[in-house]
């Protein structure tokens, strides 16, 4: 009969390691980086591979991103992505919003 074994401290999750069979860790899922949510096996995410990411932290089982480029933020979903532009190439003027660049002359050809 096997024993099953649990981790110490009730906040951490017993996470499989791949490759070793009956092998766990006990791992917070609500604060490591590696395993933000849940195992990394399985529906945990692994904040520090984010593309763009800058600074990473996970908070309540969510990661938190600072994004590298700036007028990029993160997604929410997987990568750090374009908020703002912060120029365009001549003949051209950044939109109202900031996330496109649009002819000048669309804004002099007023009737």
């Amino acid at each position: 009969m096997r024993r099953e074994v649990a981790c110490e401290n009730s906040s951490h999750t017993k996470c499989p390691i791949p490759g070793l069979e009956d092998t766990f860790e006990c791992v917070d899922t609500q604060s490591n980086v590696e395993s933000c949510g849940g195992c990394a096996n399985a529906k945990g995410v692994d904040c520090t591979a984010i593309k763009g990411a800058g600074a990473v932290a996970c908070r309540a089982g969510s990661c938190v991103i600072s994004c590298v480029f700036p007028f990029f933020l993160f997604s929410g979903d997987a990568d750090c992505l374009l908020s703002r532009l912060e120029s365009c190439d001549r003949g051209f003027t950044l939109s109202l919003d900031g996330k496109s660049c649009e002819s000048f002359l669309r804004y002099q050809q007023q009737p």
